[in-house]
């Protein structure tokens, strides 16, 4: 009996069965709190999914600083930070803006994008100009913005009879 159960003490404990997941990975957890708006908790949660996912949480958390620094002061930033804070989004949650930025899009781009068609459809090229120049200084690769600019050179380069 003792030698029983002195084979069963120096044998190997079986295997722990594979438990299920429980929820999403910290890195997409954060992402839900930061498309939310509560940078915070996003932060915090990035904070402890660095033992976890290091690769993915450690550029996250990096991120999710320079916005929360821009979100704190997102009604009264310069066009370069307008910029930079658009960016930062766009890299936290390519394709769906942030609950905090949207406003700032509002403010930013949408804005002036309506008056730039508005000022182009009434002949105002400057007028026009000057709105898109706006949007492109914080949003380059606007597409919408780039369209209406084009518009804008070829109506000028051709006497001013296109739309």
């Amino acid at each position: 009996m003792l030698s029983l159960l002195l084979s069963l003490a120096v044998s190997a404990p079986p295997a722990a069965p594979d438990l299920p997941k429980q929820g999403p990975p910290p890195s997409e957890l954060a992402k839900l709190y930061f498309l939310a708006g509560d940078v915070e908790t996003a932060v915090n949660t990035c904070r402890m999914g660095l033992k976890v996912e290091p690769k993915k949480c450690g550029p996250m958390l990096k991120a999710l600083a320079e916005y929360g620094f821009l979100a704190a002061r997102r009604d009264a930033l310069t066009q370069a930070e307008v910029k930079s804070f658009l960016a930062w989004d766009r890299i936290l949650s390519p394709g769906q803006p942030s609950k905090l930025t949207e406003p700032v899009i509002q403010k930013a781009v949408t804005a002036p994008l309506r008056l730039a068609r508005a000022r182009l459809d009434a002949g105002d090229r400057a007028g026009a100009k000057g709105f898109l120049d706006a949007v492109l200084e914080v949003d380059p690769k606007n597409a919408e913005a780039l369209a209406l600019q084009k518009a804008l050179h070829e109506g000028a380069s051709d006497g001013g009879r296109a739309k």
